[in-house]
């Protein structure tokens, strides 16, 4: 089984989420760890403070699920979990507990880490 492994980057300077697209975008790292993405076409990039991945599951509503993204759970009591990779693989992070991506049901993605509604 294949999927296509998507990236995206949060550029703290113009404090907006830039979803790659990997046929035009590339990613370098310089020796101190910080990133930069170019898109090829336009010459543009920026400089990023993180890189996530996506985690190949989508939500409720078809919404691509991703690292950093904060995800609602509405199967038993209504939880809010954050997606991270860990322990080799991605998983969701509610209330000091740590569950298996794949094991939540009923998600929806409701924000991220860095953009939330009526938050700078």
């Amino acid at each position: 089984m294949s999927r296509e492994i998507k990236f995206r980057v949060w550029d703290s300077d113009s404090k907006k989420m830039r979803y790659l697209d990997t046929n035009h975008d590339f990613i370098c790292f310089d020796e101190k760890g910080s990133g930069y993405y170019e898109n090829m076409q336009t010459g543009l990039g920026e400089w990023f403070s993180d890189l996530m991945q996506s985690t190949g599951l989508n939500d409720r509503y078809k919404q691509p699920i991703y690292e950093g993204d904060i995800l609602r759970e509405y199967s038993n009591d209504i939880e809010d979990w954050v997606v991270s990779y860990s322990y080799g693989k991605f998983v969701g992070e509610f209330d000091n507990v740590c569950e298996d991506l794949y094991e939540l049901s009923d998600l929806e993605v409701i924000g991220n880490i860095y953009e939330r509604d009526g938050e700078e």
